[in-house]
């Protein structure tokens, strides 16, 4: 089967979905462009658009955009409709579960077992189709990042790059935070965030090329480990949405309702940084080189994204060639890892 014919398959399954439960549509601003997203399942549509209220609620995009991306949605709880018979075989699943199935030709599909989440894109038209077995069973992770194949097939169609970081900032640029987990980029943003800087997310985003590179937002919530949030950040408590992450014991938060100002669509990226955790517990802020950042940056990227390979390093390649870049050791005091970010922004703002 040609990757044409499955996908003309998936919209017949998405037109019968359609006409048991009406679709809700919302469009959600992606940086500088848009995403229309037709949802047939009122509870499907509730658990995905937790993650995209701010970008729902942020003021359109001006003028007509070519790369806009349209996104069907449905899920077989809701409207008893199954998707096509799978093109894939059993030996073609990865060590995580996953299914990256290669017809041949440019389109893109990935299914998970454990989520019962199927994402198929045609990059010729931008348009996606997102097959869901029951919106109740979804795992913590795909209600706070949902679509992402979708959206990292989409931005790779159309010159952008998703990556694994975190990003905040002020109002005349904003910073990457990119590591491996456990690096403290996730509590870095939430304490920034805390202390009314902005903020762009703390575990996806989405870079866009120009000048200077932008990086735009993809998600309201953010996910943390308990114990960072009781110590750290107390205060964010009230906003734990109740799922937690047993797997990798996070929960998560939903942060738009709390902070609908700090929550902004896009911002010029002035600084990319490497956080760690050091034994010390003592800040500092050193230049690095471009290979260290894309040593933080890309496994991680590349690893949890399906179908992403060599033009997608290429490209990352080329928003940190472009970009200050530092790293950073931690301080155990989170208001000094704030005014240090504070004043990478200020300065890169002015440079």
């Amino acid at each position: 089967m040609t990757g044409a014919a499955f996908v003309d398959e998936m919209a017949a399954s998405f037109q019968r979905a359609a006409e048991v439960c009406e679709p809700e549509e919302t469009e959600i601003r992606l940086g500088s462009s848009r995403a229309r997203l037709r949802c047939a399942g009122p509870a499907l549509n509730r658990a995905f658009g937790l993650a995209f209220e701010h970008l729902a609620a942020a003021a359109p995009v001006s003028g007509s955009t070519n790369d806009a991306l349209t996104v069907r949605l449905w899920d077989s709880a809701s409207t008893g409709v199954q998707p096509p018979a799978p093109p894939w075989s059993e030996r073609e699943f990865q060590a995580r579960g996953e299914v990256g199935h290669d017809f041949g030709d440019d389109v893109r599909l990935s299914f998970r077992i454990d989520s019962g989440v199927l994402s198929v894109f045609e990059p010729s038209t931008n348009t996606a189709h997102c097959w869901v077995r029951d919106p109740d069973d979804l795992p913590p992770w795909e209600i706070a990042a949902p679509l992402r194949p979708i959206l990292a097939w989409w931005a790779e169609n159309t010159g952008r790059q998703l990556v694994h970081a975190a990003s905040v900032g002020l109002d005349d640029g904003a910073v990457l935070l990119g590591a491996r987990g456990g690096s403290g980029k996730s509590t870095t943003a939430l304490a920034c965030l805390e202390a009314g800087m902005l903020y762009l997310g703390d575990d996806y985003v989405l870079l866009e090329p120009g000048e200077p590179c932008r990086v735009s937002s993809l998600y309201s919530t953010a996910k943390l480990i308990p114990a960072n949030l009781d110590d750290r950040l107390p205060r964010l408590r009230e906003y734990v949405t109740g799922r937690h992450d047993a797997q990798q014991d996070k929960v998560t938060l939903s942060l738009f309702g709390a902070f609908p100002d700090q929550l902004v669509p896009s911002l010029p990226l002035r600084a990319i940084l490497v956080p760690s955790v050091p034994e010390s517990g003592l800040l500092a802020l050193h230049p690095t080189s471009a290979s260290v950042v894309l040593a933080a940056l890309a496994p991680t990227t590349l690893f949890q994204l399906p179908n992403l390979g060599a033009k997608a390093l290429a490209r990352l390649g080329d928003f940190v060639t472009a970009t200050p870049r530092y790293t950073l050791e931690l301080d155990r005091e989170l208001d000094r890892n704030v005014a240090v970010i504070r004043s990478l922004v200020a300065e890169g703002a002015r440079a």
